[in-house]
């Protein structure tokens, strides 16, 4: 994934590296029974619009699309990338 590109590229050139990494970490339920889809909202006269994941409904730049970030599995992979053993718990 991009995730593990970015997070090996800056083990192997920055070994002494630490990430501080800011995002959703909560977003509200996805329509249906899917998992990790985003949620694709538009703000128009001081209303907003959730599109229930529908991103096809929405002409481009007119809705933000949000994912929520999986900050367990981000740490996992990074101490990963670094070659160190994972966290306790990750």
């Amino acid at each position: 994934t991009a995730s593990w590109v970015l997070l090996r590229h800056l083990a192997l050139s920055y070994p002494e590296h630490h990430l501080t990494v800011a995002d959703f970490h909560y977003l509200p339920p996805p329509p249906g029974r899917s998992v990790n889809s985003p949620v694709v909202q538009s703000q128009a006269h001081g209303r907003t619009h959730d599109w229930n994941g529908d991103y096809f409904a929405v002409g481009p730049g007119e809705a933000d699309i949000l994912f929520a970030t999986h900050f367990e599995s981000l740490e996992f992979l990074h101490a990963v990338a670094k070659g160190e053993a994972p966290a306790q718990g990750s």
